[in-house]
Formats: structure tokens, C-alpha cells, sequence
């Protein structure tokens, strides 16, 4: 928590220095736009106060607004800094007698706050929007004539808790039925919050329709809002968790492994920790599918042919693409190859309460169709 303080903080000061201090205005209005910076910037001291990060006890119109007010915070700093790179070249160019130019501190003002809230607030909307079916074909060698063309939909990173509830879980398995899958992988992060409070809220999930299971594996966000009680009532949704274990599926006498590691947190709360090795043991040479929370395990090499993972939000806004792939191992988004493993990293099919703004970033269902490779 104490980081996140940090991360206000860092905003909140630059903003001050780049925005409110060369305003040419009164100070009674510097002290109304300070004001509204710092509002801006107070969420999770907000959240702290009233129940937490994960599940703070607050109506989901009050943490939408809270969530769209940081992101055009953060949106702003963003920009003042592209604004401030142009004034330090203004400043050189005059320095060597080549430029007269200067920026106009209150119109810039201005259009930066029109464009941090316009998108702060239409990306922080957009997390109610289904999410749209990415479709991708991946190659698989040795992979058996019955298992060409079947169908694998992953779910991941949906995030039920302070915002998003049953009506949306209720869409995205409507869009996935849809789909007509024959196999879903749920790649962790499903909730924010208590099972005791949020079970519920999961209860679509059990008319998934895939003939050949439902898998999942468990992200950090389960344990973080205790993860036996959510693996055992996502079982009873007919839901089977993969803990560095795996499945054979048969079809027609062919084979294929479906296997599945927990997030690396899980040590930390007392559960095994993941092992890929372990998961992948015992399984004859067969294709196979692993399911892993986060990316980063692709570069350990696990002797898979397909890595489903999310975590990332795919980089959740454009310009947090590379930083958030430095913290995963150098994926953030989409389809990696790695020799001959086939990692994806999915944009997710939610969206964490906690930073809820997408901006070039769309939520995905994620369609996959086998295919021999040639």
C-alpha cells in the first residue's frame, strides 16, 4: 500500500510544479485547481479508509469516479511532461538565438485537463463494455487430425468486486457460449474481495458450455482475498483448478494435456509454489496446453507447445506498454513465439478496480483454434 502512496504522491507533485505553479492566476484560483489536483489524487487514501484497497465499502458510482479522477491525473502528468520537453527544447532554441516561441501556461493548462478527463473518464467507463473475442489460429506440431480446428476460449483477469458484478460475469459467459468452445482456460485474477461476499456473483460462470472441462489456475488477486475459499467455491461452479497438475484430454483416442501452474504469490500465503516441471511430469508426448497467471514463466522454458496467460491488462493504458512488460519478463500483451512455445498474454476480460482506466488497451475474450502445423 505504502507504494501506491508513493506513486500519488509522485503525480500529485509534478502536477503542482507543472500545472498549478506557472498558472497565471489568482491565488485563490491556484488554491481551487491545487484542490482539485489533490482530489484527484486521493483515492487510495480513500479506499483505505473505508475497507481497503480490494473491497473498500463504497457505492461503484463513488469508486468510478475516484478510479476516472486518478487516471486523469495520471493522464495529465503524462501529458505536461510531453508539455514540459517541448518548453526545455523552446528554452535552448531561444538560448541560441534560432526560436522566439513560448508556451501559454493557461491554455495549455487547459487542453491538458480537457484531454486528462475526457480520457480519464471515457476509459474508466469503458471497463463495462463486453469485452470484445479476439480470434487466433496457433500451430501446434504433432498435433493429432482430431484436435484440428478444436476451439480453446481463455477468460482471465475479470476482476469481480467493487464494480464489475453478476450481470457482467453473465455477459462474458453469454459471449463465450457463443463461441461454441469446446475447451475454457481462466488464467487467474477472477475477484476482489471476500468469497463470502463475492461468490455469488460468479454463479453464470457455471453455465459455461465446453464438452471437454472448464480449467483454471489462480492469479495473485485470489490470494490475496483468500484463495482456498475461492478455489473451493469456483469448484462448485464446475470450474477444476490445475495447482502444478495436469489432465489429459481424449478425443476420439488422441491426446492432448492440459496443465496449469498457481501465481508465484502462493508461496507467500502458504501454498505450493508454482513449478512447471511438476505440472508438466508423467505427461506422455502429447501436445500440451499450460495455464499460467503470469507471463513470465515463458522464459523458464516449460516444454509446452501453447502459455495461456493475463495478468498484465496488456499494459492497461498504450504509453504503460513497455514498463509494465520490464515488471513480466518482457511480455505485456498478444502473441509471443519462443522457439516452439506459443505464449499469449491476454489484455484480460476485466479490469482491476484499483487502476480501472483503459486507454488503447481493449478487454478481450480470447478465441484460440488448434491447427496442425505443416
Amino acid at each position: 500500500m505504502s507504494v501506491l502512496y508513493i506513486q500519488s504522491f509522485v503525480l500529485i507533485a509534478y502536477a503542482i510544479c507543472s500545472l498549478v505553479i506557472p498558472l497565471k492566476i489568482s491565488t485563490k484560483g491556484k488554491i481551487l485547481v491545487l484542490l482539485a489536483v489533490l482530489v484527484c489524487g486521493f483515492k487510495y487514501v480513500v479506499y483505505g479508509m473505508t475497507g481497503g484497497i480490494l473491497e473498500p465499502k463504497l457505492p461503484p458510482y463513488v469508486v468510478v469516479t475516484l478510479e476516472s479522477l486518478f487516471a486523469s491525473l495520471l493522464l495529465s502528468v503524462v501529458l505536461l511532461i510531453v508539455k514540459d520537453i517541448v518548453a526545455l527544447i523552446l528554452f535552448v532554441l531561444r538560448k541560441a538565438d534560432i526560436l522566439f516561441c513560448h508556451i501559454p501556461q493557461n491554455k495549455v493548462a487547459v487542453i491538458v485537463s480537457v484531454i486528462a478527463l475526457s480520457l480519464g473518464f471515457y476509459g474508466t467507463f469503458t471497463q463495462y463494455v463486453t469485452p470484445k473475442v479476439q480470434t487466433l489460429e496457433v500451430e501446434i506440431k504433432n498435433l493429432p487430425h482430431e484436435f484440428d480446428g478444436f476451439r480453446v476460449v481463455q477468460l482471465t483477469d475479470i476482476h469481480v468486486g467493487p464494480i464489475l458484478k453478476q450481470d457482467y460475469v453473465q455477459r462474458i459467459t453469454d459471449k463465450t457460449n457463443m463461441l461454441h468452445p469446446d475447451l475454457v482456460a481462466i488464467t487467474g485474477d477472477f475477484v476482489d474481495g471476500s468469497a463470502a461476499n463475492l461468490a455469488k456473483e460468479f454463479e453464470p460462470l457455471k453455465d459455461l458450455q465446453a464438452p471437454f472441462g472448464v480449467y483454471a489456475v489462480t492469479g495473485n488477486h485470489e490470494y490475496y482475498s483468500g484463495a482456498k475459499d475461492w478455489m473451493d467455491a469456483l469448484s462448485q461452479l464446475n470450474i477444476r483448478f490445475l495447482n502444478n497438475e495436469n489432465d489429459i484430454i481424449t478425443k476420439n483416442g488422441a491426446k492432448l494435456a492440459i496443465a496449469g501452474i498457481p501465481d508465484p504469490r502462493a508461496e507467500n500465503f502458504g501454498f505450493e509454489k508454482p513449478d512447471h516441471k511438476k505440472a508438466l511430469a508423467g505427461l506422455p508426448d502429447i501436445p500440451r496446453i499450460m495455464l499460467a497467471h503470469e507471463p513470465a514463466v515463458a522464459n523458464e522454458h516449460p516444454k509446452a507447445d501453447l502459455l495461456l496467460s493475463g495478468h498484465t491488462h496488456g499494459g492497461t493504458m498504450f504509453f504503460l506498454k513497455p514498463l509494465i512488460a520490464r515488471f513480466n519478463g518482457g511480455f505485456v500483451s498478444g502473441k509471443y513465439q519462443l522457439g516452439d512455445l506459443t505464449l499469449y498474454v491476454s489484455n484480460g476480460s476485466g479490469i482491476w478496480s484499483g487502476f480501472s482506466c483503459r486507454v488503447g488497451v481493449d478487454s478481450e475474450i480470447t478465441l484460440f483454434i488448434l491447427k496442425k502445423a505443416n
